[in-house]
């Protein structure tokens, strides 16, 4: 693997020219994975800024990868109608911001988990977690009036 194959690499030496080069690079994504970074990013901005509830935060992903995707997708091809095109676009979008909701869910969420018990600057950063719900009691049932004489 040379140097031009990776995606970005940063040194403290490096001047903001190459810095600037370095994040061209980020053009040369796939629209798939270009998406998937733009709704995991969407994500923590939304789960960092207070005044949003977390409960709303898929939701929100996984329509803005359908919105992502019909924005930064390539041209559409001449045999395909508009309206088709636009609806596989939505569609493909809404299953990569579901995928994106689900890798956190899963996986990114254990490495922060992870990372938070090791580095308190780590636990600062992401905050505290929602408790979960309080438990709640099932709903009590008044027994039923029957004849006895059965």
């Amino acid at each position: 693997m040379t140097n031009d194959d990776t995606i970005i690499q940063f040194s403290e030496t490096m001047s903001t020219d190459s810095v600037f080069g370095e994040l061209v690079k980020i053009q040369s994504w796939p629209t798939v994975g270009l998406v998937f970074a733009v709704v995991i990013i969407i994500g923590y901005c939304l789960r960092f800024w207070k005044f949003f509830p977390n409960e709303a935060i898929p939701t929100v992903v996984i329509f803005a990868g359908a919105a992502a995707m019909l924005l930064i997708s390539d041209g559409r091809p001449d045999n395909i109608g508009w309206r088709v095109w636009n609806v596989k676009l939505a569609f493909t979008g809404l299953i990569i911001g579901f995928i994106a909701w689900m890798m956190h869910n899963l996986v990114i969420s254990k490495i922060e988990d992870f990372l938070s018990t090791k580095f308190a600057s780590v636990n600062r950063a992401l905050g505290p977690k929602d408790p979960p719900p309080p438990p709640v009691d099932p709903p009590s049932v008044q027994p039923l009036d029957r004849d006895k004489t059965l």
